[in-house]
């Protein structure tokens, strides 16, 4: 009888180490995903304040764009209307 609980607590000891293990495993891994999910969040976030600022950029220089195109126009329209005025 002594035996067997011998041999039972022995079992029992065996299984609870190989449990902490797995469960040292898993801790571990869970750190590294937590960790590298941490990375990705904050290179997300950094992308997405380039992808606002090339945005804002974009439309300041398009309208720039189109105020020279305007205003170009305009000038072309007047310059033009003085030549055929002088020419008549």
């Amino acid at each position: 009888m002594v035996l067997k609980q011998k041999i039972m607590m022995h079992m029992v000891k065996q299984h609870n180490s190989t449990n902490r293990e797995r469960v040292e495993k898993a801790r571990g891994s869970f750190k590294c995903h937590s960790a590298r999910f941490f990375n990705y969040e904050e290179a997300k976030e950094e992308m997405r304040d380039t992808n606002e600022s090339t945005n804002s950029r974009v439309l300041y220089f398009s309208v720039f764009s189109m105020c020279c195109l305007l205003g170009l126009a305009t000038w072309q329209v007047l310059y033009l209307r003085q030549y055929f005025k002088a020419k008549n």
